[in-house]
């Protein structure tokens, strides 16, 4: 606790204060310095999480739904695409049908002869809900998994058939039992259909199932019990003349799937689903479009010089409001020509301007299908020529789709890769490129989870090459390890000044007690 002005009268502790604040104004650099470097960081994070945001949310709607650990869109994901071709049926009351970018072309007869069903067994009398039993009662369930289990119930003079029930859905056989008071009767049903699900109650004691649940379970003699078994049924259909059978009513064939409704006959037509891979396309062109021009805003943000960030002091001679205002120009212009993301749309637009070899010698191109870059000032951005994209994908529709999703033959590394693989491929890849190298900047944040579901070794160089450190980390470390010294001098410094006031205010008050004792020696000379 200091106190000065004592001897001197002055104002020791404001002086001081004024001092310091001159002092101060090297270390406000360096805090202000260390602000910019958060907030450049906060802006890296935010765009690393909209490009991770547009691949998973574009995946998810061309329904690319598998890829590998790198990042690499499966053959196998691109074969199931449910908007490349498009199932009508002529009685859909009989079955209905949706077809995968596989699926033949072509009108196909189908003939439902039987319709798959689950195994099932009901009371054959009236049973009361009432059991009217006390004491312990036992039965066995048993289904085609080889799944058992015995059904013990401990009754009273409360328990009805839906306890009963209760015990067999608690069970977890693949089956489940409900009791129809209107009806009078219990039901039990497996969940998969077919012939090989069945249903097997064996009688235990009491003659319970047999005489009280009436599952027709048989009594032979006075002491052996039999067992009643019901399976379930195949879908029979004649697909084009040929015979299958399924043990469910949803058929896959010739890369279409048909739901089996009822018996009769029908025809499923396959056609290519031309209205809806334009859709499909607008949609990706669309968000691809977002994507670019958030980018893009952020490289040519304005850079507000005359707002360095507010130091306390200022914060607490502000509103609120002021100081919203006030950052929210400070932090403009934080990614404002930046070289990783400038190149990483350099790259993208170069690299989605390049033909895609198809094999044979033939190559097909955006333009080919009327998909235009925009102007070098527009970064990439993608416009369509509606008509002349319905034209192409009318004309041959497996080109245009391999431009977007072809596959590389595996093995193939560097350009001879890019040439074999599709523009979403090649977009993607561009754009984890680009994130990977502003992680080595900014680092993850905390969306490092975010970003393996867009490729599971995203972090891996990260990791593995720098130790889980950025550049801005390290330059943040630097720059904290300064701030702590220059404030170390500064505490310094603030010692040095009140060690000096106070040898002041202790030479004054030397002198004046000097002084007194002088004058109260003249006033005595003078008596």
């Amino acid at each position: 606790m200091r106190i000065g002005g004592l001897a001197s009268g002055m104002d020791t502790e404001q002086m001081v204060k004024d001092l310091m604040k001159v002092e101060r104004l090297r270390v406000h650099r360096f805090l202000q310095q260390e602000q910019r470097l958060k907030w450049r960081q906060e802006a890296f994070y935010n765009v690393n999480k909209t490009i991770a945001n547009f691949i998973l949310n574009s995946r998810k709607d061309l329904g690319l739904n598998q890829v590998s650990y790198t990042g690499a869109i499966q053959k196998n994901s691109i074969d199931r695409l449910g908007w490349i071709k498009k199932a009508t049926s002529s009685n859909e009351g009989i079955a209905t049908a949706t077809a995968t970018a596989n699926a033949l072309n072509g009108s196909h007869s189908i003939e439902v002869v039987e319709l798959a069903k689950s195994a099932s067994i009901i009371s054959d009398g009236n049973v009361e809900a009432g059991l009217g039993i006390i004491g312990t009662v036992a039965f066995t369930l048993e289904t085609k998994e080889g799944k058992s289990a015995e059904i013990s119930l401990t009754l009273d003079a409360n328990s009805t058939v839906h306890d009963v029930a209760k015990a067999i859905n608690n069970a977890n056989l693949g089956v489940s039992a409900a009791y129809d008071e209107n009806l009078k009767r219990l039901m039990i049903s497996a969940k998969n259909t077919g012939a090989e699900n069945y249903i097997k109650v064996t009688l235990d004691n009491n003659n319970f199932v047999s005489d009280k649940l009436k599952l027709g379970v048989a009594v032979v003699g006075n002491a052996a019990y039999d067992a009643v078994k019901i399976a379930g049924k195949n879908s029979v259909i004649n697909f084009n003349g040929v015979g299958m059978e399924q043990s469910s009513n949803s058929v896959s064939v010739f890369g279409f799937d048909i739901q089996l409704k009822a018996k009769g006959s029908t025809t499923i037509n396959i056609d290519t689903n031309v209205d809806g891979i334009i859709e499909k396309i607008k949609g990706f062109v669309s968000q691809y479009n977002s994507l670019i021009d958030d980018v893009s805003k952020q490289l040519s943000q304005e850079v507000h010089r005359n707002f360095a960030p507010l130091t306390n002091e200022q914060k607490e001679a502000m509103s609120e409001k002021d100081i919203e205002k006030w950052e929210e120009k400070a932090k403009s212009g934080m990614l404002r020509n930046n070289e990783t993301l400038s190149r990483m749309l350099q790259k993208i637009r170069g690299n989605l301007y390049k033909n895609v070899d198809l094999g044979g010698g033939n190559t097909i191109h955006l333009t080919d299908v009327g998909i235009t870059t925009g102007t070098y000032q527009e970064r990439g951005k993608l416009v369509i020529d509606e008509q002349k994209l319905r034209s192409a994908i009318s004309e041959n529709p497996n080109n245009v789709l391999d431009m977007f999703f072809k596959i590389p033959t595996t093995g193939l590394e560097g350009e001879a890769k890019l040439k074999e693989t599709g523009l979403v491929q090649r977009l993607y890849d561009d754009l984890v490129a680009g994130m990977k190298e502003t992680i080595r900047h900014s680092g993850p944040g905390e969306d490092a989870a975010l970003f393996r579901n867009v490729q599971g070794n995203m972090l891996m160089d990260f990791v593995t090459q720098h130790s889980n450190i950025s550049v801005i980390t390290k330059d943040l470390t630097s720059l904290n390890t300064r701030i702590a010294r220059e404030e170390q001098i500064l505490i310094n410094k603030e010692d040095r000044y009140w060690q000096r006031f106070a040898a002041m205010e202790k030479a004054m008050n030397s002198m004046s007690q000097q002084s007194a004792w002088l004058m109260s020696q003249l006033g005595m000379g003078q008596q």
